[in-house]
């Protein structure tokens, strides 16, 4: 999947949250703006699970598998005027792609594992929603935090936060 210069959305002001009706995009808690240069990414996808919303069966603790799972993550403490730590706000999925935003410096591989190196990618990142994986190709800038993220009918993902300057 390839994210077009013109199929992603900023908007300066701190954004907490979107609705979206049909082709229009409302942003809440400051005003829309949009921020230039436009975000481009080619290919993405993400970590959260694709599973359907509904009652999960008991678990019996003790058949767990025990050995840690070595996924990614997001990690170390953004810019920001609101937080002191790293933390995820918002989602959104396009595909088999999950956009995380909030307020972290980077991701990184197994965190619990003092080798794994931290690769510097603030605020908005992406992962492969079937693999866990990082998609190091979708490499956008923001210089505060990501508060909010949704999906415009047409596809386009739309991003909303504290920053005021996106890939400059």
């Amino acid at each position: 999947m390839t994210i077009a210069a013109t199929a992603v959305v900023a908007l300066v002001a701190t954004v907490f949250a979107f609705t979206v009706a049909s082709a229009d995009e409302v942003g809440g808690g400051g005003a829309s703006t949009p921020v230039e240069p436009p975000v481009q990414a080619a290919g993405a996808q993400s970590a959260v699970s694709a599973a359907a919303p509904g009652v999960v069966d008991s678990v019996d603790f003790a058949k767990l598998e025990t050995t840690p799972i070595r996924q990614w993550g997001v990690v170390g403490t953004g810019s920001s005027y609101t937080a002191a730590k790293p933390q995820v706000w918002d989602f959104a999925e396009i595909g088999t792609t999950v956009f995380v935003g909030g307020i972290f410096t980077g991701v990184q591989r197994n965190a619990d594992d003092p080798t794994s190196s931290v690769i510097a990618q603030p605020y908005l990142a992406a992962f492969d929603r079937d693999t866990g994986e990082w998609i190091s190709t979708f490499r956008p800038t923001f210089d505060r935090a990501v508060y909010a993220l949704d999906v415009a009918p047409d596809g386009t993902l739309l991003v909303g936060g504290e920053f005021t300057t996106v890939n400059g």
